[in-house]
């Protein structure tokens, strides 16, 4: 891996609920300009280490490190504030209001300001949220109504809420998670794309082996809450303990 500076470091992470054991010894650092999809089964911790990272939870043990800074105990607010975005499986989408409207929305919150649609600053960052919108491929859509998009358009919006406050860091939980094959096929060179025109790294879960090995230059494999293997596509599809955990009978070709 080339020389860069460590945008996200974490040390010994232990998170446990009861007697389950949700992430367990996690130690990951992520570079800036870093594109990086994380893989595992259901229950290997994943989703978890991604709530643990942005605040909703809080580590039983270890530490978090972002910008040289630990957040481990910070709120989701503040960590937000100091350059990460995310995006959830679940929708998370204001569903009464207008793309536009949702995005101008989360620009206005990001800056410590409410939306008051009797007021001037309903007129506030409108070419902004256009820039968003073209970014995701929803400008031309603008002002149709979030609740009545498709399943697709609707994780593009949320793509467009997780970036409307310009993270360094961007963290996107199954992006294409429900998405009919026509709209994945949009929606990953719409990532690839984000990231190679803007000053981020994004951390990816994701569980479609096609799209995984179709744009990262890095995977990481949880498996019962730690991470078993960390390297290049090549060197994941030739790791026997990841064949076994994760991709049972299938062999992965070139």
């Amino acid at each position: 891996m080339e020389s860069r500076a460590i945008l996200l470091k974490i040390e010994d992470l232990k998170k446990s609920f009861g007697g389950l054991t949700a992430t367990n010894d996690v130690f990951l650092e992520i570079h800036r300009r870093e594109l990086v999809c994380i893989i595992g089964p259901n229950g290997a911790g994943k989703t978890t280490l991604f709530n643990l990272i942005t605040g909703l939870l809080h580590p039983d043990r270890g530490r978090i490190i972002f910008k040289n800074e630990e957040i481990s105990k910070l709120s989701p607010h503040d960590i937000n504030r100091r350059g990460i975005g995310r995006s959830f499986q679940r929708g998370n989408i204001f569903a009464r209001l207008s793309i536009f409207e949702n995005v101008q929305l989360g620009l206005l919150c990001g800056r410590g300001q409410s939306l008051n649609f009797f007021s001037p600053m309903r007129n506030m960052v409108c070419d902004e949220t256009m820039q968003i919108l073209a970014m995701v491929g929803l400008d031309n859509q603008c002002q149709n109504i979030s609740g009545e998009l498709s399943h697709g358009d609707q994780k593009r919006l949320e793509l467009a809420l997780a970036i409307a406050n310009q993270p360094q860091l961007l963290l996107l939980d199954e992006p294409t998670a429900g998405m009919s094959a026509e709209e994945t096929k949009a929606t990953i060179p719409l990532i690839a794309d984000l990231f190679q025109k803007h000053d981020l790294s994004i951390i990816v879960i994701e569980h479609d082996m096609d799209v995984v090995f179709s744009i990262f230059s890095r995977i990481v494999v949880m498996h019962q809450g730690g991470i078993i293997a960390d390297g290049r596509p090549e060197e994941i599809k030739r790791n026997d303990l990841v064949q076994k955990v994760y991709f049972g009978e299938k062999k992965w070709e070139f």
